[in-house]
């Protein structure tokens, strides 16, 4: 898949995506729950660009991913996070942090528990 070609998709509500790896979210799958476009009332960060609002907690992740994001979390704030505390239902994001994987998703759609299981097959078609 086209990585570049997939980042300049533009994002909708209802659409799946992953983040990028530069950011604190890196490979989070979600659904993006609301879009505040730049300049209206409801945009909430100092982004020069739209604010995607992201459901980390849609996609259903193994208990094996569940412990590296745990861990990733704890690294980050220095003391031990479970998975259930974090607050990953309303992540606000820029779009070029995200990259929309809707169409890969509905194309191995038949796939789909193989790869609930297999988060990391998930993860390395996107890089």
């Amino acid at each position: 898949m086209d990585n570049q070609k997939a980042r300049c998709r533009e994002i909708a509500v209802g659409d799946w995506v992953i983040a990028t790896e530069d950011t604190d979210y890196k490979y989070l799958i979600g659904i993006v729950s609301a879009i505040d476009k730049l300049g209206a009332a409801e945009h909430i960060t100092e982004n020069d660009s739209d604010d995607i609002h992201v459901d980390f907690f849609a996609f259903d992740y193994p208990e094996e991913s569940i412990q590296e994001i745990e861990q990733r979390f704890s690294s980050l704030y220095n003391e031990e996070i479970n998975f259930d505390d974090l607050s990953l239902d309303d992540v606000v994001m820029a779009p070029d942090m995200l990259i929309c994987i809707t169409n890969l998703l509905l194309e191995n759609a038949p796939y789909m528990s193989i790869l609930h299981y297999n988060f990391g097959a998930l993860v390395s078609t996107i890089r």
